[in-house]
């Protein structure tokens, strides 16, 4: 469309194709396209990282990086996990928001300027009765959303799996 490039918040978009001289067997390829944001925009994001094997029954610990790589301030940022099912919230480096109205932990972070980054680290209790078999996959999902609109959202979900296997032993009567 008509953009002019000194606006500030205008959408830039800008397409390209490409022709080449040999056999092209994927022509589905040629094409691309990308956006540019021009103006002053925060741009949180957020990392999520813990254990890839589990057991039952013990603890799991995530550490959630979060932070504001745009070039303005984002305002009351808050952040949410969101634990599989059979994972029990039991404490994090950070105080949730009160939890008996949320079904996830989320935690206001506050305001961002540009360069801001935290670390939040929570504890849960690996899912117990409901593995069966051999083990399975939890998945754990960060978010982190702000006031003000963004440069681009696509760094603002952190998905990770947690492979949880049954707890083994001996058992004495």
């Amino acid at each position: 469309g008509d953009n002019t490039v000194n606006t500030p918040g205008t959408i830039l978009t800008a397409s390209s194709t490409v022709d080449a001289r040999t056999v092209d067997c994927v022509a589905d390829n040629d094409v691309g396209s990308f956006g540019v944001v021009v103006g002053d925009f925060p741009n949180l994001w957020v990392q999520l990282d813990g254990p890839s094997v589990a057991t039952t029954g013990q603890t799991v610990t995530y550490q959630i990086y979060y932070g504001n790589a745009g070039n303005a301030a984002s305002d009351d940022a808050n952040v949410t996990l969101v634990p599989p099912a059979g994972m029990t919230y039991l404490s994090s480096s950070l105080p949730p928001m009160n939890l008996n109205l949320y079904p996830s932990p989320v935690w206001q972070v506050g305001d961002l300027d540009p360069g801001d980054n935290g670390t939040i680290t929570v504890t849960f209790g690996a899912p117990g009765c409901n593995i069966v078999g051999e083990g399975g996959f939890a998945d754990v999902l960060a978010h982190i959303v702000g006031m003000q609109f963004e440069s681009t959202v696509t760094d603002n979900d952190a998905l990770m799996s947690t492979y949880v296997v049954p707890a083994s032993g001996t058992v004495e009567l």
